[in-house]
């Protein structure tokens, strides 16, 4: 949802071309996107999704009730609905650098890959 802010600017002294308080005011329209009042100039989470937008992957689309673990703004999972919205799945849910397919624990933000196959398997023989 994007709310709009309409600020007045109200011309004091000729700053509006030299026509003095007596000129019309200017409408200045300032994006608040989250509309929490606090406009996107200034604002560290513009779409209100509690990712800061330096870390937001889509700063101006809110993840909603997406679970997004490793807090990067994309979502861990992402629905027909979801992606109606703009947003698209994270392949690297825990963001340690292994996409998901490839980790055996994708919501633990440790690198715990190996590519390596065993060459040589031993079955020990326990005798009782």
């Amino acid at each position: 949802m994007k709310v709009l802010l309409m600020v007045v600017v109200i011309c004091i002294l000729g700053g509006c071309g030299g026509g003095g308080a007596s000129e019309s005011p200017q409408k200045t329209e300032i994006l608040d996107t989250d509309g929490d009042g606090i406009p996107n100039t200034l604002d560290s989470d513009d779409d209100g999704d509690m990712v800061p937008d330096t870390n937001d992957a889509y700063p101006l689309i809110s993840l909603g009730t997406n679970l997004d673990t490793d807090m990067d703004g994309r979502p861990d999972k992402c629905d027909s609905a979801c992606m109606a919205t703009g947003l698209s799945a994270d392949t690297d849910d825990d963001g340690d650098g292994a996409l998901d397919f490839e980790d055996p624990f994708p919501l633990l933000d440790t690198v715990t890959r190996s590519k390596e196959i065993p060459t040589k398997v031993s079955i020990l023989r326990i005798e009782q």
